[in-house]
């Protein structure tokens, strides 16, 4: 799959990744999981089965992202608090410079 080196490539050897099948109630299908998981075991972390029109299928795949998120060790880094007056500085720039 060329998403998945591209995944690998550019999100580096562990990079989280979620196959999605939708359509599952209109089209089913499946892919060789084993197949995948044997090339990107340390990419995949799961399947879901989804289908747009199935709200369940949709809080699933919500959930499960929000649970590999929740593992991400990046997401949890704090930003030094200068970068936040930054932040805060060019806001203020931005909204001058719109008034003008």
């Amino acid at each position: 799959m060329p998403w998945l080196t591209l995944s690998n490539a550019f999100g580096g050897k562990d990079a989280p990744v979620l196959v999605v099948l939708n359509k599952q109630r209109s089209e089913p299908f499946d892919v060789n999981r084993g197949a995948w998981l044997e090339e990107y075991a340390d990419n995949i972390r799961g399947f879901v089965e989804t289908d747009c029109i199935d709200p369940k299928s949709i809080t699933l795949l919500k959930r499960r992202i929000q649970e590999q998120i929740g593992q991400l060790k990046d997401v949890k880094a704090k930003f030094p608090a200068r970068w936040f007056a930054i932040k805060d500085e060019l806001r203020q720039a931005s909204r001058r410079r719109s008034r003008d």
